[in-house]
């Protein structure tokens, strides 16, 4: 048996960091499925609970640029860019763009999560995993955009910065 040397464990030790470090800044790793294009196509309909237990359905939005934002509490780049989404939430307050979290994660955790970090915009818990399967979500943080027609117009896996969500937005809203 060949005996590893101690520059070919840190060539493990390089390799390893770098693969960590392309999941952290490109996502979390979620429900692999097999995925189809979604951008251009009606985004299919949901109805889930808020935190507070109100039945919310996409439909219902419809006539309204919609960001639907799948994430989970555990996930860094997902935490990352909640105080981005804040505060692009709060820009178009009183427009008629809606912004929605969607976690399928236990909901008390998802609501202490929500309240320790301020999240103002709804936020849906999908039990089931359903409407992650549905959307073929990924990897998380996952975003899309469904313009007021109802279809889906703009797709991003990973995280996304206040200047990219607000311009996705805007494109949606022409």
């Amino acid at each position: 048996m060949k005996k590893i040397t101690g520059q070919t464990a840190a060539y493990f030790t390089a390799a390893a960091i770098i693969f960590t470090a392309i999941l952290i800044l490109t996502g979390c790793i979620g429900n692999i499925t097999k995925a189809r294009e979604t951008s251009g196509n009606s985004s299919p309909d949901f109805t889930l609970s808020d935190l507070a237990g109100n039945p919310v359905t996409l439909s219902s939005l419809k006539g309204s640029v919609v960001v639907i934002n799948f994430w989970a509490t555990w996930c860094p780049p997902c935490k990352a860019e909640i105080p981005d989404f804040i505060e692009v939430y709060d820009s178009y307050s009183g427009s008629d763009v809606e912004f929605l979290g969607i976690s399928s994660e236990d909901k008390d955790v998802v609501i202490n999560f929500a309240e320790d970090y301020g999240i103002n915009y709804p936020v849906l818990i999908d039990e089931t995993g359903n409407v992650f399967e549905t959307y073929r979500v990924e990897a998380i943080p996952q975003t899309f955009i469904v313009n007021t027609q109802g279809e889906v117009v703009f797709k991003q896996v990973g995280m996304m910065s206040k200047s990219q969500l607000a311009s996705a937005i805007e494109s949606a809203l022409k």
